[in-house]
C-alpha cells in the first residue's frame, strides 16, 4: 500500500476514534470561555532539542487552525526542578487557560498538574505520559485532558528490535548503545525496554553504554572515545537521531565507514534519508508535529465540553509501524529535521 498524507490522516482518525472508548469528559472544575481564544502555555523539556521544536511547530499550527493562541513557551532545560517551578509560577499567574507539557519527569510535576486542574486550567501532555509511570498507556491524572505520545519502554523495545535485526546470526555481535540522559525517568524506561528484549538474544553483547546528552557533538566525542577502547564494534545505536549523526561522524573519522551498522530513534528527515541511502541500518519513526497538533485539538474540544481520548499511542497509528528499514524508508516522510 502506498502511504499518502490521506492514508496517514485516516489512520490517525481511526486511532483517535478507538481511543474514545476510554475517553474522559471535561471535568466540572473547568471554566473556559468558549467565546475567547484558548490561551495556551507550552512547557518544553528542552527548547533547543529539535524533536521538541517540531512538537512546538505542531502546537502553533493547530492553535492557528482551531482559533487558540500560544501565549508563552517555557524551556525546561532538561530539569525536573525547573519545570516544577515553571508550572507553579504559571498557575499563580492566572494568565493561561491551558497547558501543553512535554515532561522531563512526569512524576515530579504531578502535584503541579493537579493544582493546575484545580485552578480550572486544561492540561495535556505530549511525547511521554504525565504521571509517575513513563511507560503507562493511559491517563494517570484524573481531570487531565489527554496525553499523546508513546510509552518509552516500547521505544526501547523498538530500538532493540532493530539491533537484533542488524546483528542477525553474528555471535558475538558487539553493540554500542548511547542513551540521552539517564537522569530522566523516560530514558530509564526506554533502557529497561531495550534490555528486556536484548536479554533474550545472548549473541548481542553491549560493549559500551554512555550518555550522549541528546547532542551531536557530545555523541561524536563519546563515540570517538569508545572506538579507541573497543577496536571491534558491529552495531551502534542511540535513543535520538541527532546522537546517531554524531556516532556516524566518529565512525567515519576512525576509518570504519560502512563497517558499523548505525541505528537511530526519532525518524528525522536526515535519519530517514540516511536509512533510505543505506548509510544507516534503521531508525524508529515518531511524529512530533502530529503530537503537538493533536494535544491542541483535544484541548480545544475539552474547552467546549466534548469528550477526549485519555491517551493516544502514536506508534499504533502509523501504517506499517514505526520501525524504519531501507525498504520502508522509501515510502515514508519525516516530521522534523534533527
Amino acid at each position: 500500500m502506498r502511504i499518502t498524507p490521506r492514508v496517514v490522516a485516516v489512520a490517525w482518525t481511526a486511532i483517535a476514534a478507538s481511543a474514545l472508548a476510554g475517553s474522559s469528559a471535561l471535568g466540572s472544575t473547568a471554566k473556559v470561555d468558549a467565546q475567547k481564544p484558548l490561551r495556551i502555555a507550552v512547557f518544553l523539556g528542552q527548547l533547543s532539542n529539535t524533536y521538541e521544536a517540531a512538537e512546538l511547530q505542531g502546537v502553533k499550527q493547530a492553535a492557528a487552525t482551531y482559533g487558540a493562541r500560544v501565549t508563552k513557551v517555557f524551556d525546561g532545560r532538561f530539569s525536573a526542578a525547573t519545570q516544577v517551578q515553571q508550572l507553579q509560577d504559571a498557575v499563580a499567574a492566572q494568565a493561561y487557560d491551558a497547558f501543553v507539557i512535554d515532561p522531563n519527569d512526569g512524576g515530579a510535576i504531578t502535584p503541579q498538574i493537579k493544582d493546575a486542574i484545580k485552578h480550572h486550567i486544561l492540561v495535556a501532555c505530549m511525547l511521554t505520559p504525565c504521571g509517575p509511570d513513563p511507560a503507562a498507556a493511559h491517563n494517570q491524572i484524573p481531570g487531565m485532558v489527554t496525553s499523546v505520545g508513546f510509552p518509552f519502554d516500547e521505544s526501547g523495545r523498538m530500538i532493540a528490535q532493530l539491533i537484533v535485526l542488524a546483528c542477525g546470526s553474528k555471535n558475538p555481535c558487539n553493540v554500542v548503545y548511547m542513551p540521552g540522559l539517564l537522569t530522566l525517568p523516560l530514558e530509564k524506561a526506554r533502557l529497561d525496554g531495550l534490555n528486556a528484549v536484548l536479554k533474550k538474544h545472548p549473541n548481542v553483547k553491549i560493549v559500551a553504554q554512555q550518555e550522549g546528552k541528546y547532542d551531536t557533538g557530545t555523541a561524536r566525542s563519546v563515540m570517538q572515545n569508545i572506538l579507541t577502547a573497543n577496536q571491534h564494534v558491529d552495531v551502534a545505536a542511540s535513543s535520538y537521531d541527532g546522537m546517531t549523526t554524531g556516532i556516524e561522524e566518529a565512525v567515519a573519522a576512525a576509518g570504519l565507514k560502512g563497517k558499523v551498522k548505525l541505528i537511530g530513534s526519532g525518524g528525522s528527515q536526515q535519519a530517514i534519508a540516511a536509512v533510505r541511502s543505506g548509510r544507516w541500518f534503521g531508525t524508529v519513526r515518531a511524529v512530533p508535529k502530529t503530537e503537538g497538533r493533536l494535544v491542541v485539538k483535544y484541548l480545544v474540544a475539552a474547552s467546549k465540553g466534548k469528550k477526549t481520548p485519555g491517551y493516544v499511542n502514536e506508534y499504533s497509528a502509523q501504517p506499517g509501524g514505526p520501525l524504519v528499514t531501507p525498504k520502508r524508508a522509501k515510502k515514508i516522510t519525516a516530521e522534523y529535521r534533527s
